[in-house]
């Protein structure tokens, strides 16, 4: 999942320009959508369609209600279900 991990941070950082910090253990476990990272909803989209692009993949409904969607290490247990399936 680490891997997975890197490449949604490398998503938000190069394509979104959100201030990333891989090295801090807990930034996997903040909420994009806080104030100190700043993910705005139509970021979260853009970051959803990056994701199942890179990692060939399609992300269902039930995915989609998931608050998982709201944590690096949320998205990346989301992806690796879909790689896996």
């Amino acid at each position: 999942m680490k891997k997975i991990n890197e490449e949604l941070c490398s998503i938000l950082k190069d394509r979104l320009k959100i201030k990333v910090n891989e090295e801090n253990e807990a930034f996997g476990d903040k909420n994009l959508f806080s104030r100190e990272i700043g993910l705005q909803p139509i970021d979260m989209i853009y970051l959803m369609i990056l994701a199942e692009e890179r990692f060939n993949i399609s992300f269902t409904d039930s995915d989609l209600d998931s608050s998982d969607f709201y944590t690096i290490n949320g998205m990346s247990r989301r992806v690796s279900a879909h790689i896996n399936a």
